[in-house]
């Protein structure tokens, strides 16, 4: 599934998060399975990008938000990016929130 979880990393690298974001995103690194950091790790490998050690830990703290962000109908970030390979067209970063 690490291929799709590339999509996501794509797709959620230009968010910004702000002091309030980030306050509330650190409960959740907890939360996050080792199957899913395996995912990631394995996402970034394959990343075509610049990869430097800044980018990875920017990417790794946009990968949690998207695990753990919903939506109002309850679907997390990383659920509706993985569903709509156009990316945000239907629905903005914005209408996710932890």
């Amino acid at each position: 599934m690490y291929i799709k979880d590339l999509f996501v990393i794509e797709r959620t690298r230009n968010l910004y998060f702000d002091a309030d974001i980030k306050i509330k995103l650190a409960p959740c690194y907890s939360r996050v399975t080792s199957e899913q950091i395996q995912d990631f790790n394995r996402a970034i490998s394959e990343y075509r990008g610049r990869v430097n050690f800044s980018f990875v830990e920017k990417a790794y703290d946009r990968y949690v938000y998207s695990l753990f962000a919903k939506d109002l109908g309850g679907q997390t970030m990383h659920d509706y990016l993985i569903a709509n390979e156009t990316g945000f067209t239907n629905k903005k970063p914005s209408s996710f929130s932890l």
